[in-house]
């Protein structure tokens, strides 16, 4: 059992600083990593004649651990404590990354067949990155002061965005010059070095913790038959929906059905995703603006403002001709 975290105390900023960052850090670079797929996608198919079946069936294989596991990831957050489970998600999607480029040639391929290998690591990477989110928000009420929670936790969530801003171009470059193998194997590397620097540089909690007096029991029945939580849950399936439709087709949509110019599907892609980054930040200010003049329902008007206008420009976007 590991010790309950005390109250964040005035942390010296440059150590909270670093905490911060790197855990921004690793938001940007699991993005990264689970979106650069998309970007080799095209070239995939096109080498080994795969349907589109099929390779939706090999991202989905990533969605479906991802989803599947981020309650026990939380589980295991609590049980060991977010810096081994940060450290995991950081160097684990690391390995798993640099085998995405592999699984494909002899070896694993000769004995699954090409699709079940990429299945196979892509579901493993779902597994090792489904706790970052759990695990970050536990850090954050480890280190973060309650007043400055909120804010902390959008920069954090921005890295997403960000690190989905950067694939496009960056990953295209990178596949253009070493070949999307390679490209894969850099960007493992480049992982697992930001686990190994998270392990040596972050701790748990800021000062010493305190031991648990006892364990509470989660209330399962209450938190499963809750209706708001029931209600963010549906609405959170209803974004991520068209959320992950853009992470994995809209580069190949852009270049193989729209026809494209590759820059400018790089540049496209990237756009959408910089607009994710700077709009998360600004909608967790603009919620805290709603809450404090509104109180509860403020929430409300910018979740329902949000999908609401999200749903009419996705169907503009969708019947645009150019």
């Amino acid at each position: 059992m590991r010790p309950e975290s005390p109250v964040p105390p005035n942390v010296p900023d440059k150590t909270f600083l670093t905490v911060v960052g790197l855990m921004f850090a690793l938001s940007v670079m699991t993005y990264f990593v689970r979106t650069i797929l998309s970007i080799a996608g095209p070239s995939i198919i096109k080498e080994f004649q795969l349907s589109e079946t099929e390779m939706g069936a090999i991202y989905s294989a990533f969605l479906f651990s991802y989803a599947l596991l981020m309650l026990p990831g939380g589980y295991l957050t609590d049980l060991w404590g977010p810096k081994i489970t940060l450290a995991v998600v950081g160097l684990g999607s690391g390995v798993l990354t640099g085998l995405t480029g592999f699984a494909a040639t002899p070896g694993m391929a000769v004995l699954l067949g090409v699709v079940p290998s990429l299945m196979l690591v892509r579901l493993c990477l779902g597994v090792c990155t489904a706790p970052i989110y759990p695990a970050c928000a536990r850090m954050n009420v480890n280190w973060t002061p309650p007043k400055h929670r909120a804010r902390v936790q959008g920069l954090i969530v921005s890295g997403a965005g960000l690190g989905g801003a950067i694939s496009p171009i960056l990953f295209a470059w990178m596949m253009s010059r070493y070949g999307w193998r390679h490209a894969f194997l850099l960007s493992g590397i480049a992982s697992a070095a930001l686990g190994v620097i998270w392990c040596v540089y972050v701790r748990d909690n800021p000062g010493p913790p305190t031991v648990r007096a006892e364990k509470t029991p989660t209330q399962w029945r209450l938190l499963l038959t809750d209706r708001n939580i029931l209600l963010l849950t549906l609405g959170f399936m209803a974004l991520d929906y068209f959320e992950y439709i853009f992470f994995y087709w809209i580069y190949y949509y852009l270049s193989e059905i729209r026809h494209v110019e590759p820059k400018e599907t790089a540049l496209y892609t990237t756009a959408l995703f910089v607009t994710w980054a700077v709009m998360t930040p600004l909608g967790g200010w603009a919620s805290d603006r709603m809450v404090a003049r509104f109180g509860g329902p403020g929430l409300r008007i910018i979740a329902i403002g949000g999908l609401g206008l999200s749903a009419i420009l996705l169907f503009a976007g969708a019947r645009a001709e150019s």
